[in-house]
């Protein structure tokens, strides 16, 4: 196939860079285009002033119900409009396959029944449901030929908005996650962005002990990604996942796994239907509980590491990116 992967490929980190690998690894012929660097671009030489103003109050008025026309000027301001006409032109243009949109917000979802006129589309969602419904993601699912999304409650409700939907999660870069036998010198690691539900946690874990080193926006160590984040992960006893709201789970996940440490998350419902607990890793309902499960497993060095050279082979041979581009180029080719 030639795939025009509407994305963002021009970050080291995106986990974009991954998926239209193995897609290219598979025989397909990809095309970037990295939408949120070309609206940039024309926002730029618009000299658009004012630009978060704008961004913020649009992206609000996009998920009120009030008339179209307000609820659509997202879509025109920023660099956005132009963006989306170089888009239609590429596709109009390019006699392309398939035509995958990676979330690609910023692309108006009125322009998918046109595109689908020139070529199939697949929309690929990889965020909670509160960040679906913040950009009304079902419409994008509804009107893509395919669509998928990472948390089975988002994919439900693209099913049920009429979506041809499928529940595919997110995958591991086998190429930078991957076990090795170092010295593990940090008890328990937490990535992620902090905000008040994740401090809650944090704290009460400092407070009771347990020396806890946290990344991220919002914390004192900033974000970390890629070799950098393996590295801390494989230093680490016990990696902590805390989940957003929904029934899914970040692809800190399978990256965690796939380091060979082992992972204690919150549990969320995925979690009970791709993995097997004590097995592949253990999770937690409550802070109390986690702190327990923390001082059990730090106290249990043998249990620990079974339980995640398990995990990490589970990951890395079920979860890798190139068998989720698999799967998806399986349920293209099928139909």
């Amino acid at each position: 196939m030639k795939i025009l992967f509407v994305g963002v490929l021009d970050i080291p980190w995106s986990t974009n860079i991954p998926m239209t690998r193995e897609f290219e690894r598979l025989g397909h012929k990809v095309i970037p285009f990295n939408y949120r660097t070309i609206a940039m671009s024309y926002a730029l030489a618009q000299n658009s002033r004012k630009y978060k103003i704008k961004d913020k109050v649009t992206s609000f008025l996009r998920r009120l119900p009030i008339p179209a026309g307000f609820r659509t000027l997202y879509y025109h301001v920023n660099g956005r409009e132009d963006m989306n006409k170089q888009l239609l032109r590429e596709v109009q243009q390019g006699s392309y396959d398939l035509v995958f949109f990676a979330k690609a917000d910023s692309v108006d979802y009125r322009l998918i029944p046109e595109i689908n006129k020139h070529s199939t589309s697949w929309y690929f969602f990889m965020d909670p449901p509160d960040q679906a419904r913040r950009i009304i993601a079902k419409k994008y699912a509804k009107l893509a030929t395919w669509s998928s999304a990472t948390f089975s409650d988002v994919n439900d409700s693209f099913k049920r908005y009429g979506a041809h939907s499928h529940f595919i999660t997110q995958g591991v870069d086998k190429s930078i996650f991957t076990p090795e036998n170092i010295e593990k010198r940090i008890d328990v690691i937490f990535v992620g962005t902090k905000d008040k539900s994740r401090w809650r946690i944090i704290d009460f874990l400092k407070n009771n002990g347990v020396r806890v080193e946290c990344y991220g926006d919002g914390w004192i160590n900033g974000p970390i990604y890629q070799q950098l984040l393996n590295e801390k992960y494989k230093q680490s006893r016990i990696i902590l996942n805390l989940c957003r709201r929904g029934m899914g789970f970040s692809i800190r996940v399978f990256q965690a796994m796939g380091s060979g440490s082992f992972l204690l998350s919150e549990h969320c419902r995925d979690l009970d239907e791709m993995f097997i607990r004590k097995e592949h890793l253990d999770w937690f309902e409550t802070p109390k509980e986690c702190l327990d499960l923390i001082c059990n497993y730090l106290a249990h060095e043998r249990e620990r590491e079974i339980i995640a050279s398990n995990g990490s082979k589970y990951v890395l041979e079920k979860y890798s990116w190139k068998e989720i581009i698999k799967k998806i180029c399986g349920i293209i080719e099928g139909n």
